[in-house]
Parts: C-alpha cells; sequence; structure tokens
C-alpha cells in the first residue's frame, strides 16, 4: 500500500456503504410524492364524492408510507455517521504516526497537527446535513416525470427552472475554484507568539505583536470573507428564485385550470413537488462554501499522507520482529545527520559498546552529540554506514521491543498529559511495583508521596506545573522503568540540583552494576566520574579520549564568560 493512497483507500472503504445511502435516498425521495399524490386523491376521490371509508383508507396508506419514509431518513442519517466515524478510524492512526515524525525529524517546529483539521472537517461534513442534498440532487428526475406527468407545460416549466438553479450551482462552483485557498495562519502565529509571552511582556512587545497578528487576521479574514460573499449571493438568488418559481407555476396552473386541461388538486400538487425538486439544488448551494473547504481539506490530507517514509501506517512498517538478547551496540563508519537539514555533523565513526559499560559523549553544543543518541536509539536513520543492536538494524525495529528494552531521557523533557505514574510506565499498562522501583532509582519516590495524590497526580498542560527538575526526574524515572537493557541519557542532570545529581549518579551506577549499556551525554565534568569510556566530537569527528582528559576538557568548555573573554 503506497502512502499517497492511505486517504483513497479509506475513501474506497466507503463506497460499498455509500450506495447503500443512496439507495435509502432513493426510496426517501420516492415516497416525498406520497403527500401531493394523498392531496390528489381527497381532491378527486374523497371531497367530491364524499366518501369516508376512502377517506380513512388514504390516509392510513399516506401515515403508513410517511413513517416509512422518516424511518428511512433516520437510517439513511445514521449510516452517514457511522460512514464518517469510520473514514476517521481509519486514518487517525496514520495521522498521528505522520506528526510525530514530522516532529522528530524537525520537518517542522510549529505545534499545528497537519491533518488532523482536516480530517474532522471531512467527519463533520460526512455526518452533518449538508450532504445530504448531494444524494437527493440525482432523484430530482423522479419530480420532473410525475410532473410532466400532470401535463406537458407543467413538466417543461418545472424543467426550465431546474435547468437554471442548476446554472446557479455551476456558476457558484466556477467562482470558488478561482479564489486562493485559504491559509489559516494567524491561529499558528497567536500559539507561536504565545509560546514567547513572557519575553513579550516583559520587553513591552504586545503592541508590536498585536498590530503584525491583527493584520495578518484581518488579510485572511477578507481572503474566507470573499468565498462566503459569493455564496451568500447565490444562495439568496437561487433561494428567492425557487419562490418565484413555485408562485409562477400556480399562475400556468390556473390557466390551464380554466382551460380545464388540469384539476384543482393538480395545480397544488405541481407547486408542491416543484418545490421539492428544487430544494436540493437551493441546499447544495446554501451549502457550497462547505463542500469546496471539504474539497480542499481532502486534497490536503491525501497530500499530506503523501509526504515522507511509509512509517505512517503501523501495517505498511517493515519491522524485525526478533527480540534484543545483550544490548551490544555497534557502529561501523557511521555518519550522522539531521533529516531536516542534511547537515553532516558526524562522519565515518566507528565504535562498539559492551554491556556492563557507560560511556559518556563529549563535545561542544551542536557539534552532533544528540544526533548520534537518536541514530543508536532509531529515532533518526544513519547517513551513511551500519549501526546495529545485537545485529539488528535499528531503524526496522519493532516498537513492542523497542519499549522494552529502551530508555531514553532526552534534552528537551516533555511530560505527556496524564498522571505521573502513567508517564513514569510510558502509558503501557501501571504496574504500580514497576513505578515505585523506578522512581525509588530515580530517587524520587519521597518527592512523589508529597504532591497532592502521590502517583496519581495529574501533570501536562491540564495538570499541576513542574519545576524543571522534577519533569527531568520524572523523565528519567520514565527511562529507567520496566529494566531496560540500553538507557540512554541527553543533559540528564542539566536542571538537577545537587540532592537530584547524586540521585542520578547512583541510578547510573545502579545500570552499571546490572550489566546495562549505558550513554550520557553532559557538559558537567562531575559524572564523568561515573562512566568507563569517554568519546569526545569535534569538527565532525569522534575521538576516545581518557577520562582525565575529558575532564579537562569539559571544564574548559563550562569556564565562565568573564574568564573566556580573558583568554
Amino acid at each position: 500500500m503506497e502512502s499517497r493512497s492511505l486517504v483513497r483507500t479509506a475513501y474506497d472503504g466507503l463506497k460499498r456503504s455509500l450506495a447503500y445511502v443512496f439507495l435509502f435516498s432513493f426510496c426517501v425521495n420516492l415516497l416525498l410524492l406520497v403527500p401531493p399524490i394523498y392531496m390528489l386523491q381527497l381532491y378527486s376521490r374523497v371531497i367530491t364524492t364524499e366518501n369516508l371509508d376512502a377517506l380513512l383508507l388514504f390516509t392510513v396508506v399516506a401515515l403508513f408510507l410517511m413513517v416509512c419514509m422518516a424511518f428511512f431518513d433516520w437510517i439513511r442519517s445514521q449510516m452517514l455517521i457511522r460512514l464518517g466515524n469510520h473514514f476517521e478510524d481509519n486514518l487517525l492512526e496514520s495521522l498521528y504516526r505522520y506528526n510525530f515524525f514530522q516532529k522528530v525529524n524537525r520537518i517542522r517546529d510549529e505545534d499545528k497537527l497537519n491533518g488532523l483539521s482536516e480530517l474532522e472537517s471531512i467527519k463533520r461534513f460526512i455526518t452533518g446535513p449538508n450532504i445530504i442534498a448531494f444524494f437527493d440532487v440525482p432523484w430530482i428526475p423522479v419530480f420532473l416525470i410525475a410532473l410532466f406527468a400532470f401535463h406537458f407545460l407543467i413538466g417543461l416549466f418545472a424543467l426550465s427552472c431546474v435547468l437554471l438553479l442548476m446554472a446557479i450551482a455551476f456558476g457558484n462552483e466556477y467562482l470558488s475554484r478561482s479564489l486562493p485557498a485559504y491559509d489559516a495562519k494567524s491561529p499558528r502565529q497567536l500559539q507561536a507568539n504565545l509560546h514567547n509571552s513572557d519575553a513579550a511582556i516583559a520587553m513591552g512587545m504586545m503592541p508590536a505583536l498585536v498590530k503584525r497578528w491583527k493584520t495578518s487576521r484581518r488579510s485572511q479574514s477578507m481572503q474566507s470573507a470573499e468565498l462566503d460573499i459569493y455564496t451568500s449571493s447565490f444562495s439568496t438568488v437561487s433561494k428567492h428564485l425557487r419562490l418565484i418559481a413555485q408562485s409562477a407555476i400556480l399562475g400556468l396552473g390556473a390557466y390551464l385550470l380554466i382551460k380545464q386541461e388540469i384539476s384543482l388538486g393538480l395545480m397544488i400538487a405541481s407547486s408542491i413537488l416543484l418545490g421539492r425538486s428544487m430544494a436540493p439544488i437551493e441546499q447544495v448551494v446554501r451549502s457550497w462554501s462547505s463542500f469546496v473547504q471539504v474539497r480542499r481539506d481532502f486534497r490536503l490530507l491525501d497530500r499530506v499522507l503523501q509526504n515522507g517514509p511509509n512509517c505512517y501506517c503501523a501495517e505498511t512498517m517493515q519491522l524485525t520482529h526478533r527480540p534484543f538478547e545483550a544490548g551490544v551496540i555497534h557502529a561501523q563508519n557511521i555518519s550522522v545527520s539531521a533529516p531536516a537539514s542534511g547537515f553532516i555533523s558526524l562522519r565515518d565513526a566507528s565504535f562498539q559498546l559492551p554491556p556492563g559499560t557507560v560511556t559518556a559523549i563529549t563535545g561542544e553544543s551542536g557539534v552532533g552529540k544528540s544526533s548520534l543518541l537518536k541514530s543508536i536509539i532509531g529515532i533518526w536513520p544513519v547517513h551513511e554506514g551500519r549501526l546495529k543492536i545485537d545485529d539488528v538494524d535499528m531503524s526496522n525495529c519493532d516498537e513492542r521491543y523497542r519499549q522494552r528494552f529502551f530508555g531514553y531521557l532526552p534534552q528537551d523533557v516533555q511530560l505527556f498529559d496524564g498522571s505521573i505514574a502513567e508517564n513514569i510506565a510510558r502509558f503501557a499498562e501501571v504496574e504500580p511495583a514497576k513505578v515505585i522501583k523506578a522512581a525509588r532509582e530515580a530517587g524520587l519516590h519521597s518527592l512523589i508521596l508529597r504532591l497532592p495524590r502521590a502517583y496519581e497526580t495529574l501533570i501536562g498542560s491540564e495538570g499541576m506545573s513542574l519545576s524543571g527538575g522534577q519533569r527531568q526526574r520524572i523523565a528519567l524515572a520514565r527511562a529507567l522503568y520496566n529494566d531496560p537493557q540500553i538507557v540512554v541519557l541527553d543533559e540528564p542532570n542539566a536542571n538537577l540540583d545537587r540532592f537530584g545529581e547524586q540521585c542520578l549518579h547512583r541510578a547510573i551506577d545502579h545500570l552499571k552494576q546490572k550489566g546495562k549499556t549505558v550513554i550520557i551525554v553532559s557538559h558537567r565534568p562531575s559524572i564523568l566520574n561515573h562512566v568507563d569510556q569517554v568519546f569526545h566530537i569535534s569538527d565532525g569527528q569522534m575521538t576516545h579520549v581518557p577520562r582525565e582528559d575529558a575532564n579537562t576538557t569539559t571544564r574548559k568548555q563550562n569556564k565562565p564568560i568573564s574568564e573566556l573573554e580573558h583568554a
């Protein structure tokens, strides 16, 4: 399955069900003939003959058919609701994975979730009332045939009105296609400004930012309003055209009644059926702006899932299902680069990291230390060379084994919405004993117990606000959860106080005693006393250095600015 066809495939899966919706629409539209036919029978067979038995019979049959019509209409709406939910379910996982991979690979930095709002828009259209009109339009000929059966002139007049209304609909379509696609830039701009709210308020940037945002917002509002103006104008014209046509056909019917070519019942029924035949087109014109937006959302969603690797759908991932064993990391002539930039920060590096060793990677900021860690644990692919763990290529690692085998503390610590226990357990099934064990190893257990709800305390965007050090220690406990064989720590002591750093050192020593493979990136020299070997990255090259020399190098990198200026 190609990634570009994910949206099309999800749509193709709905076609059979849409055919049933189409069939029920035929039944509903056919049964819409019941009220005018009932009225004709009353005029021609009940009122003139004063036959009460016929009245009862026609009334019972008409009520039964109209109840059937309501039932079919309800089934149709329920089917569309289920189809919308099914379409969303088929693409949710792929979109979730897509946004994760886009963020991890730094293809975009903003927090906008690409594709999710478009998917929600498509679902609302499928489950909403506007789509019903598109299923009713193909059955307009049913009403036109009935009007031609009444009288040829009546049918011809109705056909002319329907064609005129369809011309208005096509004119609306032509003009809407010429308009540029709406780009919701201002919400993203506001969201980006909110991330820097402290700096904006502290430095008096608010007036300038407000002016800039209002200008952007005004431009987009005008862009969106242009389509709404066209749709509103065409909708008004179509609405009043239908009212005029219904009145005019009454006049035509009165003329034919005077000529004794039709009955009074046919004259009134003609007006009702003409309104029924024009109503779906009028509804389509009224909802055209929604349809245009959904059509754009569909194309954008299809384009979103075309870009990038075939990793957005779990079924397309070619995974190695073999579990790891010892945790031997072996790199042979690897080059590392960030996927978005393509800049190679590390070239031709070879090393082997056996279990039971703690390895530190040092170097100045921006030399590629974090990039190397992400390649080791399989977040980023290596640019060149081979990187394996126990002879397993990390780019094809099954997520089940990744969760069990790896512990990772990223440089930029972010916790997820949920409880502390859920975060430590990586949102798998929470096993209290394992959660407490990981928290104790991170020196976090007593701190958690002092919180309002202990391990059930909610954190994240809607929960309790934590300090940088608290977040980092919870992330450390998450990395240690379930006793992983390989633990990768990127700047694990960046936000820790002395006590937190002592807990980190104890955790590292404990991991070494248990025979784990530990890799650390840090600028603080104190942590080097707990490592076995040190690799230094500089100018794209990685070299093995003695631990004593690494201590000296790290202290030089962390010199105060005054000393560096003096030097």
